[in-house]
């Protein structure tokens, strides 16, 4: 089962990277135009389940890298790779982490307000990979345990791999003609079942910096 959801995944994220950057160029009359964009984006990823925000608290960082390419004006097909994580230690003897792998392929439509601002909304589907790692030691002052016996602690990881979707928007800005300021907001759907169905989804905002080609 472990071996046939990594080769799901593989599959996948080989698709979200490789597709966009099949069709690299657009002919118009005068010239041959290359319409690719590839960004590395950074934000923040605001939980909207109330358990995950109890435990890990509200604000994750996510690191993004997306790629587009212009298939039909004024569409484009695009691909993201999203990971992020979170960590929470309630004292000494109790830790855990949240982290998700997620990899999404989809279309946007563009619209120019001029030569150096685009507006764009796409949608798509989504694959998660999500990790939470539990780390617990017992309290010597709750039980008659040494501190270095560590036959007392335990590690639990659980993980699980979903399909959700996700809807974009975004601003991007040409600070020079093949360098763009990319300001984005994304929402990610990812109901995930541990012991209950549980979206681990949420909104996810902040800037990127990509070039055209």
């Amino acid at each position: 089962m472990i071996r046939k959801n990594f080769q799901l995944t593989l599959t996948f994220v080989l698709l979200c990277v490789t597709f966009p950057l099949c069709s690299i160029e657009i002919n118009t009359d005068e010239c041959v135009v290359k319409t690719n964009t590839i960004e590395l984006r950074g934000g923040a990823f605001y939980h909207v389940s109330k358990r995950f925000r109890d435990t890990y608290g509200t604000v994750a960082s996510t690191i993004q890298f997306e790629t587009s390419a212009l298939v039909w004006a004024p569409f484009e097909v695009w691909t993201n790779l999203d990971w992020s994580t979170k960590r929470f230690k309630r004292d000494e003897f109790y830790k855990t982490r949240a982290t998700t792998f997620n990899a999404s392929i989809g279309i946007k439509y563009i619209y120019s307000f001029s030569k150096k601002l685009d507006l764009y909304i796409g949608i798509g589907p989504a694959l998660a990979h999500t990790r939470l790692d539990h780390h617990f030691c017992c309290d010597p002052a709750v039980i008659d345990v040494s501190p270095s016996d560590s036959s007392c602690c335990y590690h639990n990881r659980r993980s699980k791999i979903v399909l959700g979707g996700v809807i974009k928007t975004g601003l991007r800005y040409y600070i020079l003609t093949n360098v763009f300021l990319d300001l984005f907001m994304d929402y990610l759907y990812q109901p995930t079942y541990f012991h209950h169905y549980e979206d681990i989804g949420g909104l996810k905002s902040g800037a990127g910096l990509g070039v055209s080609f």
